[in-house]
Formats: C-alpha cells, sequence, structure tokens
C-alpha cells in the first residue's frame, strides 16, 4: 500500500518550512506597552545612508570601545529620520552601545544620553528579518490608533533576539 504524497510533502516540505518560520518568531505579535524608562547614556557614531548598515556602524562602535579597554553593553540605534519620507542617502542614524555612567570614551567616538522619559514601548522575539516590520507596524498602529504622530528619534535595541523600539511621548 502507498502513502499519499500529500503526506511527503507535509513531512518533507511544510512541516520544515513551518518549524524555521516558527523559530523566526514570523507567528509571534508584538507587544505595545507605555512604559517609564530609565536614562540611558551611550557611545555612538553617526550613520548616514541605509538604515540596514547600521549594524556594520555598531562593530565599529564596540571594537574602538574594547581597544579603549571599555566593556560595551547593549547595541542602541537612534533613528533620526523617518524612512518613509526620507530618501535613502538622507536618512541619518546614531549606531551606538550602551556604556555606563562613569565611562568616558576617546575620539572618533561621540557620547549621547537619553533622559529619563515616558515611553510607547514595542517589543517582539523575532529574527530581523521579520522583527523590525512586526515593531514598526504595531507602533504605527497604535499612533494611529491614539491620534498621535510619530516623534523621533525612535530608539532600538536588539537583546536575546528580541527587537524593543520606543518612541518617547511628549512631556
Amino acid at each position: 500500500m502507498r502513502s499519499p504524497q500529500w503526506l511527503y510533502f507535509l513531512s518533507f516540505f511544510l512541516l520544515p518550512v513551518l518549524w524555521v518560520f516558527w523559530g523566526w518568531g514570523v507567528f509571534d505579535s508584538a507587544t505595545v506597552e507605555v512604559l517609564p524608562r530609565e536614562s540611558i547614556r551611550y557611545a555612538y557614531l553617526p550613520s548616514v545612508g541605509d538604515y540596514g548598515k547600521v549594524a556594520d556602524k555598531q562593530k565599529e562602535v564596540r571594537t574602538l570601545l574594547l581597544r579603549q579597554g571599555i566593556l560595551p553593553g547593549e547595541d542602541i540605534t537612534l533613528i533620526e529620520r523617518d524612512p518613509r519620507t526620507t530618501p535613502v542617502a538622507q536618512r541619518v542614524a546614531r549606531a551606538g552601545v550602551v556604556i555606563g555612567k562613569e565611562v568616558r570614551t576617546a575620539p572618533p567616538l561621540l557620547e549621547g544620553q537619553l533622559p529619563p522619559r515616558q515611553a510607547v514601548v514595542v517589543k517582539v522575539r523575532a529574527h530581523p528579518v521579520v522583527a523590525y516590520g512586526k515593531t514598526y507596524k504595531a507602533l504605527l498602529d497604535y499612533l494611529q490608533a491614539h491620534g498621535m504622530s510619530l516623534r523621533l528619534p525612535v530608539v532600538e535595541t536588539l537583546h536575546d533576539s528580541t527587537l524593543s523600539i520606543e518612541m518617547a511621548l511628549p512631556s
């Protein structure tokens, strides 16, 4: 007796594809909360152009910090221009790494600080290929539902496969 071909299709194609999608977080939803956020100090380099290249600048920041004997924290990105309305060549971000309050860096690194703030925080645990789309869609949906518009900079952090984006609320 022969097994139906759909069983082979299910076993050797569909289930593995679904397993990969599940592992990437394709089926996970983003969470949206309004939370108080603490002050954050970071070392950074400016990144101009494609936001997809920010990770390269962050690697450069990490390398420079280690050369200066400074232990880098988690990656942080401040998106300063809206990619929906800004041509790629004019997009600006701060590609950085969180540092301690007492740490002092040397050039070419720059330092920045986010003050304590109330923010809309959107998180999703997923592969970056899907995480950015899910988080920004959830943020924009939340803003539209509450009659608000996007305020820049938007802060992005990636920690343990969880992308977190936050937008400060007006004081």
